[in-house]
C-alpha cells in the first residue's frame, strides 16, 4: 500500500519553498507514494498551481482569508485531513505550522525550515510584526515531530534550541540548469561589447540587499567594462534603477522564463543577500558553471566552503571588500571549471539527491510511528 503524503502550504506562488515541494514531489517515487497538497489562501497571479496539477496532483484549496483565517481555518483543515486520511502531513509555512497546533489531530507532522526565522521574520514583516512572529513560529516549530532545515547552516543555528532538528539541503532540477545546454547566442549579441557579464537573480528587496551589489559595481573598475543584470522585482526596484540611473551597463529584466538562458551567457553570479536558506538561485548559477560572489552569511559560506574555487564572500556589511573582489575578477572562467561546478552540484545538491532524502525520511517516520497513529 503507498504511503500518502499531505503537503500543506499557505499557497502555491512561485517562491523559493514552493520550488523546493515542487523539486520534492517531481523526485518521490510515484509508486511509493501518494501525493496531495493543501492550501489555505487563494492563488495569486505569480501561482505555480499548474506545475502540480499537470503532474496530476490533487490539490484542496481551503481559500481562508489572512485576516479571519485563524478563526475557521484550523476547523476547515481538519476536516479536510481527516477526509484525505495522510499517513504524513509536510507543512512549508507560518500559518501551515500554526494551523496544525489549533487541531487535535494524531498524524506523523514534517516541516521544512527555509530560513533562520528571527532575522528573516523581521526583514520581510518589519521589526514589531516580525518581532511577534518569531516566538510563535518558534513554538510551533517545537511541536513537530520533525522539524528539516533546508540547510546545514540552519540545523547548527538551532542546535540548541530545537535539538531534535536535522536537515535536507535544498536541490534543483540539473535538466534546467546545464553548461552544457547550447547558447542562444542570437537574443544575446550585445552583451558581446563587454569583457564580463555580471548577474544577480531575486527579489529586489531589502532582504536581498540588491543596492550593495550596485554601489559596489559603481565604484569598481568593473563599471568601464562590464554588464551588471539583474533578473526580478520587488519594492526596491525603483530606488534600484534611481541609483543606477546614470550608468548604462546596469540593466533590469525584471521577472524572466528563461533564467537559465541568462546564466549561461554570464561569467559570474553576485548576492548580497543579508539572509538565505540555501537560496536555489546560488546553487542554479553554480550548476550553470558560473562563479560566484557571495555575502559573507553561513548559507553562503556552506555553498562555498564545499569547493572555495568556486566563488569569494565578502563582508555584507562593508562595501569595500565587494569592490575589491570585483576590481580583481579578471578571467573568464574555463570549460572545465564550468563543468566541475556543476558536477558538484550533480553530487551535493540535486533535486534528485533531495528527493531521495525526504523518501528515506518518510519511511523512517512510517517505521518510527506506533500502530495505534
Amino acid at each position: 500500500m503507498k504511503i500518502k503524503i499531505t503537503y500543506l502550504v499557505s499557497e502555491l506562488r512561485r517562491s523559493g519553498p514552493i520550488n523546493v515541494l515542487l523539486n520534492i514531489i517531481k523526485n518521490v517515487d510515484k509508486e511509493l507514494f501518494n501525493v496531495s497538497i493543501i492550501t489555505l489562501s487563494q492563488e495569486s497571479n505569480d501561482s505555480l498551481e499548474n506545475e502540480f496539477t499537470k503532474r496530476k496532483i490533487p490539490i484542496y484549496k481551503l481559500n481562508t482569508s489572512r485576516v479571519g483565517s485563524l478563526l475557521i481555518g484550523p476547523y476547515k483543515l481538519k476536516a479536510q485531513l481527516q477526509h484525505i486520511k495522510p499517513d504524513i502531513i509536510h507543512t512549508h509555512s507560518f500559518r501551515a505550522d500554526l494551523f496544525l497546533r489549533f487541531i487535535n489531530i494524531d498524524i506523523p507532522k514534517v516541516t521544512t525550515v527555509h530560513s533562520f526565522l528571527k532575522k528573516d521574520s523581521k526583514l520581510n514583516n518589519g521589526f514589531l510584526l516580525g518581532s511577534i512572529m518569531y516566538p510563535i513560529n518558534l513554538s510551533n516549530l517545537k511541536r513537530i515531530d520533525y522539524p528539516i532545515a533546508c540547510s546545514k547552516s540552519i540545523k547548527d543555528y538551532f542546535e540548541h534550541i530545537i535539538p531534535h532538528m536535522s536537515f535536507i539541503r535544498n536541490g534543483i532540477n540539473l535538466e534546467i540548469f546545464n553548461p552544457d545546454k547550447p547558447k542562444l547566442r542570437n537574443n544575446f549579441e550585445e552583451w558581446n561589447n563587454f569583457k564580463y557579464i555580471f548577474i544577480s537573480v531575486g527579489h529586489l528587496s531589502k532582504r536581498k540587499n540588491p543596492l550593495q551589489i550596485i554601489k559596489a559595481f559603481i565604484n569598481s573598475k568593473r563599471v568601464h567594462d562590464s554588464l551588471l543584470i539583474f533578473l526580478g522585482d520587488g519594492p526596491q526596484r525603483n530606488l534600484c534603477m534611481a541609483q543606477a540611473s546614470e550608468i548604462n551597463n546596469i540593466i533590469f529584466e525584471g521577472r524572466v522564463n528563461n533564467v537559465e538562458e541568462f546564466l549561461l551567457h554570464s561569467d559570474c553570479f553576485i548576492s548580497a543577500s543579508l539572509s538565505e536558506g540555501l537560496p536555489n538561485s546560488v546553487i542554479e548559477a553554480l550548476a550553470s558553471g558560473l562563479y560566484l560572489i557571495l555575502s559573507d552569511i553561513p548559507p553562503h559560506s556552506e555553498i562555498v566552503n564545499m569547493d572555495p574555487s568556486n566563488g569569494s564572500l565578502f563582508n555584507s556589511n562593508n562595501i569595500s571588500t565587494l569592490v575589491k573582489i570585483l576590481d580583481n575578477f579578471q578571467s573568464k572562467p574555463l570549460g572545465i571549471d564550468r563543468i566541475k561546478r556543476y558536477s558538484l552540484v550533480k553530487k551535493e545538491l540535486s533535486a534528485y539527491n533531495m528527493g531521495a532524502l525526504y523518501q528515506q525520511l518518510y519511511f523512517d517516520v512510517i517505521k518510527n510511528t506506533p500502530p495505534n497513529k
